[in-house]
């Protein structure tokens, strides 16, 4: 595969969002409070599965939540799951069916 956006169904991949919020959760990384304290903006990292790969680019994404989403798949905060990351976190991952 020597192109760096090709995904297949079943593929585990990341989805890294920026959220901004009072209280960051736990698994938030790159915490950085606003000037008056008051909210923080941080990082979260979303894991699924690969359902469907679309012929304009676009990926069916289900997350560990269930939830489906639309992804593009050049969007820079998508990646595939390293080796690391599906053994370390096998648990976040939505299981196939």
């Amino acid at each position: 595969m020597s192109d760096l956006h090709h995904y297949e169904t079943g593929d585990r991949v990341v989805y890294t969002r920026h959220e901004t919020g009072a209280c960051p959760p736990a698994e938030a990384y790159e915490v950085r409070p606003s000037r008056g304290g008051e909210t923080s903006s941080y990082l979260l990292d979303e894991h699924g599965e690969v359902v469907e790969t679309r012929p304009d680019g676009l990926l069916l994404v289900r997350l560990q939540d269930g939830e489906q989403r639309l992804l593009a798949m050049s969007d820079p905060s998508l990646r595939r799951a390293s080796l690391t990351e599906r053994l370390m976190r096998m648990r976040l991952f939505p299981r196939a069916g």
